[in-house]
């Protein structure tokens, strides 16, 4: 029995620290992850409260090891999620740069193509952030189509935050040319201004 327990809150702390050492390389908690561990924090938490008998002192210091390292994890994690809560600050260089593309059929076309295959799996094919891939992130994608939140940010808003980043968002600053994340700045303009877009008050 003090073996069964023993190995199942190992098999407990091997599942948190998958849980954590994925927060810590994606930058990010995931909802679904924080709502798969609660079970296991409980049964964790019983089994550590139930009577055992042991007569090896190292036994009681592993449990005792193993439900610090779960608590420990509990909050990296729940602290990676808050940390990306923060408000995305753009420096007022960005700010201030001006996009020097305007808005012609050829550059919404190309930039719609690298949205669908860059974007649209977290943003959604419209872009209200419903992709794919979206439950899997938190914080979740930003709707694109909310114009009274999309008018507060200027264009060079828009294109420091393709180009930067900010996990769970990845850096296009390699991935595509500066010519590619204006055309990118110009389709998500676009889609604010489509009909059905959504608004914020």
């Amino acid at each position: 029995m003090e073996v069964r327990r023993e190995a199942g809150g190992f098999s407990i702390v091997v599942a948190y620290l998958k849980i954590g050492w994925a927060s810590l390389k994606t930058g990010h908690c995931t909802s679904t992850a924080l709502r798969s561990a609660l079970p296991r924090a409980r049964q964790l938490c019983e089994t550590f409260r139930m009577p055992m008998k042991s007569s090896s002192k190292a036994g009681r210091g592993l449990r005792k090891a193993l439900l610090v390292c779960a608590l420990l994890l509990i909050c990296i994690a729940i602290g990676l999620a808050a940390f990306h809560r923060t408000p995305w600050v753009v420096p007022p260089s960005g700010k201030e740069m001006k996009n020097p593309l305007t808005v012609l059929e050829v550059n919404l076309k190309a930039a719609k193509e690298i949205y669908s295959d860059q974007c649209s799996n977290c943003h959604g094919d419209g872009g209200k952030g419903d992709g794919t891939d979206a439950m899997m992130y938190d914080p979740a994608p930003s709707d694109l189509t909310d114009a009274s939140k999309m008018n507060k940010r200027t264009d060079g808003e828009i294109y420091y935050q393709i180009t930067e980043g900010r996990k769970p968002m990845p850096s296009f600053k390699k991935k595509l040319t500066e010519t590619q994340r204006w055309q990118l700045v110009l389709f998500v303009r676009s889609l604010a201004a489509a009909p059905g877009a959504s608004s914020t008050k």
